[in-house]
């Protein structure tokens, strides 16, 4: 009887244990429960929010993109077709030069011009006292528009006209836009086109961005056009300066590209905008689109998150409930793990891999083989040579260095490489991966996963490869225009050498004809004495001009030599002392690397002379063993190196003549302190080289 009563109280006490066990276990897991899933619609709602956000930014970027894409558009057009009027003018005071021209040439001359895209519909020319217009049919008129006042009383460099031809609708709107040009006849002259801006709509059909539009506005508050065409409103030629996107964009400091959020002016709905200034012109390229529409995708997603959220929290609650049973049995233990282990192989997008050394068996998982193409029942060796015979040859080398590193040294594994799927193609992939060692620091266990990464690297490749073409494309039209140019040079100059020199000794030779002449008055002497002075005089200043042009005597006289003559040419000019030091060079530099050489030179004096106010320059031409030094030193202003210049191509145009010679450049200047270029130029010096190899 006491026997049976100390049985029954030990599994009392046993049963009062194990409750107080499952009560503190169920206790525990409830406050993990509630914990982890307080946290997780924490960072959920907080995930959320940022995708707000990064929806909201991802927008702006793409209305970034559309508002320089239309800015660039439009200032190729403006530049098609006022570059052409201007191109007119040039001719124009080109032909003037000879004998007055009538309205009838001159309107010839410009529609000769007009040979730009459909989206110019008139060139026109604008004085205070002349006005020509040429349209796309050939008709001509020198009647001043309305419009012409507006533009001669604009104290600017380019000009924006208000919209023309802007019925209900806004289909066939033109918007006159010019710049200033060199005077003609001694006016103010403005050069410029009347464009259509129907060629907009169909450049918007192909912008990649959903429910937006595109606007040109200008700098003083009228909106030229917006697309797509709201209808039944009359958009071109709006006053946009009391709305709240203009006052806001009006506001900030004017920068090339501006992104910022504002009521849209005909719905009033919150919009967002990015505004891209058009170069030279007070122009403004617009984008915009409502901010409900920007957030379409993110309410997908977020409606789609909150329902796995709160299927992954009934799921928790679930689990937690089925892990409070499993817990109380211990041999469940190894198996959930086992389970959690095949879970997350199952779940992940990489494939997991799983090498035992010792044994040389290598474990595939199931994600690891359909990356390459094979299912689970497919024939699949689990041994190393299942992947060695499938890497890519040129890439064995370097994942065997990447593997004997880890397993020798510990360094990480993480390696790319292509590898043969079963289709036959190679893809790409990327290892990481991480040994075990046992006591004696071998290496018996490595385990890792692979990542298919073809996309990006093709991604990648194709990247590198365009920007090599775009740095191709660039240095080769940098070559042309500086081929351009000198062949520009040498006609020049020989225009002016064979047919202008020789008619202006023709007109020296009958001068003094003339003053031979036995009966000749002495009024008539003194004129042909005048002539014969300044025939002489002109002949002088044209031989110089060419000289300029193409310094021939390059060829006849050596390089050295023509620095000499024009570094000398400068200082008796007055202006800039210079201080000279030319070493022969001419047995290593000719031919076309002493035309660049002396170019370099004379755009070198040019800036020192315009620019830097200088009162000294010094001049260096040296030669060493392999290479012949330049330098040009000068007490200038100076300028900050690092701020782009955008007034003149002199430097650009220095440095793409290095590069043509394959030269050394370096430029070195600050303000106040001077600038100091230096030149390189790589060179096999004859007698050194003998001397070497004696």
């Amino acid at each position: 009887m006491n026997k049976g009563s100390g049985q029954s109280g030990v599994a009392t006490e046993t049963t009062g244990a194990a409750t107080r066990k499952s009560r503190l276990l169920k206790i525990g897991l409830l406050g993990y429960a509630a914990v982890v899933l307080a946290l997780g619609w924490g960072f959920a709602i907080r995930q959320i929010s940022n995708d707000r956000e990064l929806a909201l930014q991802a927008s702006s970027d793409q209305l970034t993109m559309t508002a320089t894409a239309l800015a660039k558009h439009v200032e190729a057009m403006i530049n098609d077709g006022v570059g052409a009027a201007a191109a007119g003018v040039n001719e124009i005071q080109a032909l003037n030069a000879g004998h007055a021209l009538t309205v009838k040439d001159s309107s010839a001359v410009l529609l000769r011009m007009l040979t730009g895209g459909e989206y110019v519909n008139t060139l026109f020319i604008a004085t205070p006292s002349t006005y020509i217009a040429v349209h796309r049919d050939g008709s001509a008129i020198s009647a001043r528009p309305a419009w012409i006042t507006a533009l001669l009383t604009t104290t600017g460099r380019s000009w924006v006209g208000r919209p023309l031809n802007t019925p209900a609708g806004d289909m066939n709107v033109l918007i006159p836009i010019a710049r200033r040009v060199s005077d003609l006849n001694g006016e103010t002259t403005w050069a410029g086109a009347l464009f259509s801006v129907t060629t907009l709509d169909a450049m918007y059909r192909s912008l990649p961005v959903e429910n937006s539009s595109v606007s040109l506005v200008t700098d003083d508050g009228w909106l030229i056009d917006r697309i797509p065409v709201i209808p039944a409103r009359r958009v071109a030629g709006m006053d946009v300066r009391n709305v709240e996107a203009h006052k806001r964009y009006d506001a900030l400091p004017h920068r090339t590209l501006t992104t910022l959020q504002a009521p849209d002016p005909f719905t009033g709905k919150l919009r967002q905008y990015a505004a891209r200034r058009i170069e030279g012109y007070p122009l403004v390229a617009v984008a915009g689109r409502n901010v409900e529409d920007s957030l379409n995708a993110w309410r997908a997603r977020t409606q789609a998150s909150l329902w796995l959220f709160a299927i992954a929290s009934i799921a928790f609650i679930a689990l937690t409930t089925v892990l409070y049973v499993v817990l109380q049995r211990r041999f469940y233990a190894i198996a959930r793990s086992e389970q959690r282990f095949q879970l997350a192989v199952q779940g992940t997008n990489d494939g997991i891999w799983e090498w035992e050394i010792p044994e040389n068996r290598v474990y595939y998982s199931s994600r690891y083989k359909e990356l390459l193409g094979y299912g689970d029942d497919d024939e699949f060796a689990p041994a190393p040579a299942t992947f060695w015979q499938r890497i890519h040859p040129d890439d064995v080398r370097a994942t065997e260095l990447a593997l004997q590193r880890q397993l020798l040294h510990g360094d990480p594994y993480d390696v790319e490489f292509r590898l043969r799927v079963r289709s036959g193609e190679y893809r790409w992939f990327r290892a990481r991966g991480k040994a075990l060692l046992d006591e004696h620091g071998n290496a018996f266990r490595m385990a890792g996963s692979i990542s298919d990464i073809h996309d990006r690297k093709l991604a990648e490749q194709a990247l590198e490869a365009a920007q090599q073409t775009e740095l191709q494309a660039r240095e080769e039209f940098a070559q042309h225009l500086l081929q351009a140019q000198e062949q520009e040079r040498l006609r020049l100059a020989n225009e002016l050498h064979d047919s202008v020199g020789q008619n202006l000794s023709l007109i020296k030779n009958r001068a003094l004809m003339l003053l031979q002449q036995p009966d000749l008055s002495p009024q008539a002497a003194r004129h042909a004495a005048s002539l014969d002075q300044l025939t002489s005089e002109v002949i002088s200043e044209v031989r110089t001009v060419a000289h300029t042009l193409l310094p021939l005597h390059i060829k006849e006289l050596g390089l050295t030599s023509s620095l000499d003559s024009l570094l000398c040419k400068t200082g008796e000019a007055g202006v800039l002392r210079i201080d000279k030091h030319l070493e022969n060079v001419d047995d290593v530099i000719h031919d076309d690397t002493a035309t660049h050489l002396y170019r370099i030179v004379q755009e070198a004096l040019n800036n020192v002379i315009r620019h830097s106010h200088a009162t000294m320059c010094k001049v260096v031409l040296e030669r060493d063993i392999d290479c012949v030094r330049l330098v040009i030193i000068d007490n200038g202003s100076g300028f900050d190196t690092s701020i782009r210049r955008h007034d003149g191509l002199g430097l650009s145009s220095m440095a793409e003549r290095c590069r043509m010679m394959k030269a050394a450049w370096r430029l070195e200047s600050a303000p106040g302190h001077g600038t100091r270029i230096e030149v390189e130029i790589p060179v096999v010096d004859v007698k050194h080289a003998a001397d070497a190899i004696s």
